[in-house]
């Protein structure tokens, strides 16, 4: 090791913070941190856009339930990754994102990639800030560190000068404790009140969001399902924070993809736990949720909010142990499962058409195919469009951690470096990412990065020769003289997989699917299997037609 210098003492700070991966892509303003990262035993992962490195670190982080750091060098660099940054923060995904930047003594003069990259991060993640003296590493890196993790959980960004990071850091101390967030009070009197509305409703909901799954609530949330029959429905992050195997788990919180969730117009009581009413839950509109509804939301102290509803009640406080203080106050109550059992009699998506051996294949018989397919270990990644709502609707999340969605910026392409981040925070756990041949195509070459690194997974593609949502839409809202702009080559992408040294392999018959799934799964490599399919629009696109392009 060289003279201790910044980069050491930012590195120092992150292993004080957990932190033992870092995702990055190499640049001259990084090379001082790496000597300090690799010093103090961190781990690379290096990938090949700078988005792709936010985007796996955003995967990594939503898998695993903790903080995910990416590095990248600065100017276009740090512009390439701000579309990860604003992915992961509009996702409540914690992320750090560090960039490197010309020397700060050049500052105004010039420099080579010279821009003011908090300026333009700022407006897209929690906290944004420049290192302006290597003294200030730890408490500027605990601050971002801690402004991620708190309240409603997000990304932050630190822009690292490389004259800054090269300066020695002898006599300053990286390895001090670190605070934790204030994940609030539990007021007992209120849990009395909000299991006594629950008990005396009609038609109680459940809705959670990733502000209940990244507070850590799915021992207690499962607890108080299996103490009373609360129906519950769930987006984002926490898609299996309780598995949609249990009767009480009723699947998306989002009436295009699941018709038992049109049924939440109709419930007396709501409780939002960890979410926003956001475009998924129709700025909670009456169409969405009653206009008489009792409303009351459970998040973490200082977590965001919206103004697009009035709440009867909000409580902010430790989410998880909340909710088990339900479940402690729910048993050896008398419970109504009528309304749970009204609920899961309603299918959540219309049967598929009848489905030949010859492809191309309806979508949502695909996804059916898939769901019997894959194991219930299997952490599920989902990107793209038509193809992927049919998925999305049809299969089944399997546990928390291990549903994996583009959140609510749809970066279409996400999923290759999402599946790159979630194979690193499980390695035992297999990873499956469902795509369009759309989305696809943007970050093939992470394969290689996927494949260099070991770290592998299977990427089922639908394959329907276009912009298959895009193109639905199109026809549904303009017709058929302005299908514009959304052809696509019939490419062979196992073809291209194989090509880039992975497991490539096209079936036909979705008899094979099995069999193929587990093959690329032996094979250890990243893999893709391509199915042709149909191009017909998913329950979600026709909703979108029905409203008049208003998604």
């Amino acid at each position: 090791m060289s003279r201790r210098h910044g980069g050491h003492l930012l590195a120092e700070r992150l292993v004080a913070h957990g932190v033992t991966t870092v995702f990055t892509l190499c640049g001259n303003h990084t090379l001082t941190i790496y000597e300090g990262l690799s010093d103090n035993g961190i781990e690379l992962i290096d990938l090949r856009t700078e988005a792709s490195v936010v985007m796996a670190a955003d995967a990594y982080a939503r898998a695993g339930r903790r903080l995910g750091v990416a590095l990248v060098t600065g100017g276009p660099a740090h512009t390439n990754a701000l579309t990860g940054l604003i992915t992961a923060h509009s996702s409540d995904s914690p992320v750090l994102l560090l960039s490197g930047q010309a020397d700060l003594a050049l500052s105004g003069k010039g420099a080579q990639q010279e821009i003011d990259q908090v300026a333009v991060a700022a407006p897209l993640c929690k906290f944004a800030a420049m290192v302006d003296r290597v003294d200030r590493i730890p408490e500027l890196v605990d601050t971002a560190i801690l402004q991620a993790l708190s309240g409603t959980t997000g990304a932050t960004h630190l822009s690292l000068p490389s004259d800054v990071m090269g300066e020695s850091a002898e006599g300053i101390d990286g390895h001090g404790a670190v605070a934790s967030p204030d994940s609030g009070t539990v007021d007992t009197d209120t849990v009395a009140q909000v299991i006594s509305l629950l008990a005396d409703a009609r038609r109680p909901v459940l809705i959670a969001g990733a502000g209940a799954y990244m507070a850590g609530a799915s021992d207690a949330l499962t607890r108080l399902l299996d103490a009373a029959p609360l129906p519950l429905f769930t987006l984002d992050s926490a898609r299996g924070i309780v598995p949609d195997a249990h009767p009480c788990s009723l699947g998306y919180a989002d009436a295009s993809l699941n018709k038992a969730a049109a049924r939440i117009a109709d419930a007396d009581v709501v409780v939002l736990l960890g979410r926003r009413l956001d475009f998924r839950l129709r700025f909670g509109s009456p169409d969405a949720i009653g206009a008489d509804a009792t409303l009351i939301d459970v998040r973490s102290p200082g977590a965001a909010t919206d103004e697009n509803r009035p709440r009867q009640y909000v409580v902010e406080t430790d989410v998880a142990r909340f909710v088990d203080g339900l479940a402690t106050a729910a048993e050896g109550r008398e419970w109504d499962g009528r309304w749970l059992d009204d609920l899961t009699r309603i299918a959540p998506m219309p049967d598929p058409p009848a489905s030949s051996a010859a492809a191309p294949h309806h979508p949502h018989a695909v996804a059916l195919a898939l769901r019997e397919a894959i194991g219930e270990d299997t952490t599920l990644v989902f990107d793209g469009g038509d193809f992927v709502q049919w998925c999305r609707g049809a299969m089944a999340a399997l546990g928390p951690g291990q549903w994996i969605r583009l959140g609510p910026m749809s970066t279409c392409g996400a999923g290759t470096p999402f599946a790159i981040g979630a194979k690193r925070a499980h390695p035992d756990r297999p990873v499956v990412l469902v795509t369009g041949d759309g989305s696809f195509g943007y970050y093939l070459i992470e394969f290689e990065a996927a494949l260099r690194q070991h770290l592998p997974f299977v990427a089922i593609v639908g394959h329907n020769q276009s912009w298959g949502l895009e193109r639905n839409l199109q026809r549904g809202l303009f017709g058929d003289d302005y299908l514009l702009a959304s052809d696509l080559s019939p490419t062979r992408f196992d073809q291209v997989i194989t090509a880039l040294g992975g497991h490539g392999r096209r079936i036909e018959d979705l008899a094979d699917l099995p069999g193929a799934l587990a093959d690329a799964i032996a094979s250890g490599l990243p893999s893709c299997i391509e199915i042709p399919v149909t191009l017909d629009p998913s329950p979600l696109t026709e909703a979108v037609i029905a409203r008049g392009g208003v998604v």
